[in-house]
């Protein structure tokens, strides 16, 4: 699926890509309405199916953090999110105060490390994962790249509504399963580098750990992480609990950044390559 993120006139595409199936979807992002199989964008390796994930759940109350309390990873929190080293994360900033991401901001956008007021909302809904819907503004752990550390990131970190040339255009989101093999090669054969220069991002999403229908964990992140070293952003969504009625994997979602909105959906192990032809015709100057 490829997602696009803009700001101002130009249009940043997010392009997710599924690197496994799973049969148990979720909660809020609406049925992708793909069945198993189907073609591929650009070079492709192949899709995977799957069958039922099962569900994550989140920590037993009487063990879990409460939000407020220190933490290291998301799975210590009732609430299943650490962000800055506290369950639940922090307050947003109000306007005028310091930022680093469009995330950290109550309202408005980061600019210069100051939250601004209204000209950088988050784009409004329909919110799903049909092309024309609006993505949803994930909060998943995850790292921004290989070395980093797990904290929560946020879809609404690539929105770039102004199109700062210093920002991406498109962004790819790749979602997939640590044990599908189309992943993985996919993963490695990608030239990253090459499309960050074309102002294209990438997210990888693990949903599934290294065994079938098993949701991932923190552990199958950092070991993911650890075997591919990606540059890019990798985000953790157990069971893809924020995308419904996952058929095949890999899947590729182009998301344009300005406004937020998918453009396209592809199923297969597309290769993201100097050759690929998909993201070009997504590609906004």
């Amino acid at each position: 699926m490829k997602l696009s993120l803009a700001r101002g006139g130009a249009t940043l595409v997010l392009l997710v890509t599924f690197a496994c199936s799973s049969g148990s979807g979720g909660g809020g992002f609406a049925d992708a309405g793909l069945e198993g199989g189907g073609g591929s964008g650009g070079t492709g390796t192949g899709a995977t199916s799957g069958t039922g994930a099962s569900g994550g759940s989140a920590p037993d109350a009487g063990q879990c953090k409460q939000d407020g309390q220190p933490c290291a990873g998301f799975a210590e929190c009732c609430s299943n999110m650490c962000d800055q080293g506290h369950c639940g994360g922090v307050a947003c900033v109000p306007e005028g105060g310091d930022c680093t991401v469009f995330g950290d901001c109550c309202g408005g956008t980061c600019a210069a490390g100051k939250c601004t007021a209204g000209t950088g909302s988050y784009p409004p809904g329909p919110y799903g994962v049909d092309v024309g819907n609006t993505l949803e503004d994930l909060a998943l752990p995850g790292l921004f790249s290989w070395g980093a550390t797990v904290e929560t990131l946020h879809a609404s970190d690539f929105l770039n509504v102004q199109n700062d040339p210093s920002k991406p255009a498109l962004l790819v989101i790749t979602l997939g399963a640590a044990w599908c093999a189309p992943c993985a090669q996919a993963e490695a054969a990608s030239d990253y580098a090459y499309w960050k220069s074309q102002r294209v991002a990438f997210i990888t999403v693990l949903g599934e750990g290294y065994e079938p229908g098993v949701a991932a964990t923190e552990a199958d992140l950092l070991q993911w992480v650890s075997s591919h070293q990606p540059q890019h952003v990798t985000m953790l969504d157990p069971s893809f609990s924020h995308f419904a009625s996952v058929q095949s994997l890999p899947l590729a979602f182009f998301v344009d950044t300005r406004t937020m909105k998918i453009l396209h959906v592809t199923v297969g192990g597309a290769v993201y390559d100097a050759n690929n032809t998909d993201i070009p015709a997504f590609l906004s100057p």
